[in-house]
């Protein structure tokens, strides 16, 4: 009989890969390829649960094998996709959910399918597709998409789910760690989710000095929503010489940056707020207020990595226009830094548009130079 078992075991699991073959010829050339021992390895996790799940109806001693679920779409309708490269890992796992506790929005890398043993659970995509299982159910999960689910029922769902993947690739991950662990938008991000528009202007640009005009547009007309003061470094690493000449020919800072692959850092020295732009200024013309308000400002450092390398790449000092920060809380490093916002700053927004005659330097605002913040 044992020896009748584990024939009869191999030859299902034969078929299914037979089946996978003419599924998707091109994944099965190579007998080898990971993709070929993950399907073993699915064929024999889905045998493995399907005695669990259902009663055999034939006569007692006899082998059943039921499949009970074979596609390349997900419960939401959306094809499977290719399976990962790498080292094949495959985890299968017993899942218990208490009556009416929900499962966190969350979403699977890797391709991962379940039976319900026991219970009854709903799953729900962010688009608003919903499933309901009941015991015996089973099927495919959505993979990189948003997902949650629920237990409605008065008993605890029971289920055993297997996931497909590749070593170092986790196989879930959960919406709130995602979104925390992210990397804060860059201001140019945050102005054209905000505001619908993107652009930036170069005002003033004089050795490692440069001012830029961050805006959106509306009706035709700009309006600022961040004025930065730009102390750029004198010298930059090879790795960074492309992306630092397009910023000196005029390009968006941060964009250019991190479309060249650099991650960013900022590391906040001072923010406040600063006096109000006196009345037919410069600056109120170009932020278009409407009424005299003060005014939001940070000063910061933005480091970059890519590939080994680390660099401080700038001294940035920026103004935002209202609609585009709220206040903030005065704080500072040192005293040194809080007499630049109180002064250097608030000298620049109340005088001259930086670069024409009598102006003040607008780098010349007290806040310490790059080649400093690098020591």
């Amino acid at each position: 009989m044992t020896r009748l078992l584990k024939t009869a075991t191999i030859g299902v699991q034969a078929a299914l890969i037979e089946d996978a073959k003419h599924v998707n010829p091109p994944l099965f050339h190579d007998p080898n390829h990971p993709a070929a021992t993950l399907a073993m390895a699915l064929s024999m996790a889905l045998a493995a649960v399907q005695g669990e799940v259902r009663a055999a109806t034939t006569e007692p001693g006899k082998l059943s094998v039921e499949v009970l679920l074979k596609d390349r779409v997900s419960w939401d309708g959306t094809e499977l996709p290719a399976y990962p490269d790498g080292e094949p890992e495959i985890t299968i796992v017993r899942l218990t959910v208490p009556p009416g506790q929900a499962l966190p929005d969350h979403q699977h890398p890797v391709i991962n399918g379940g039976v319900l043993l026991r219970g009854e659970l709903t799953v729900r995509s962010e688009q608003g597709v919903e499933r309901r299982l009941r015991a015996g159910d089973a099927l495919l999960e959505v993979v990189d998409s948003w997902h949650a689910g629920h237990n409605s029922g008065s008993e605890p769902a029971v289920a055993i789910v297997f996931y497909v993947g590749a070593r170092g690739l986790p196989n879930r991950i959960l919406r709130s760690e995602a979104e925390a662990s992210a990397p804060a938008p860059l201001n140019s991000e945050r102005i054209a989710a905000t505001f619908g528009s993107y652009g930036v202007e170069l005002l003033h640009q004089e050795g490692r000095c440069r001012v830029s005009n961050l805006y959106s547009i509306h009706g035709g007309e700009t309006i600022t929503r961040t004025l930065a003061v730009v102390d750029l470094p004198m010298g930059v690493p090879t790795a960074l010489a492309e992306a630092h000449a397009e910023i000196l020919a005029g390009a968006s800072l941060g964009a250019t940056l991190k479309a060249a692959g650099w991650s960013i850092d900022k590391r906040l020295l001072w923010q406040g707020m600063l006096e109000a732009p006196a009345p037919g200024s410069w600056l109120e013309q170009l932020m278009q207020l409407q009424q005299s308000a003060p005014l939001a400002a940070e000063l910061y450092r933005l480091d970059l990595e890519r590939d080994g390398v680390r660099f401080s790449y700038a001294s940035i000092a920026e103004i935002h226009h209202p609609e585009h920060r709220d206040s903030v809380q005065g704080s500072a490093a040192d005293s040194a830094l809080q007499r630049a916002g109180d002064a250097g700053l608030n000298q620049l927004t109340r005088g001259p548009r930086p670069g024409t005659d009598g102006s003040v330097d607008p780098c010349d605002i007290g806040f310490p130079p790059t080649s400093k913040l690098q020591q």
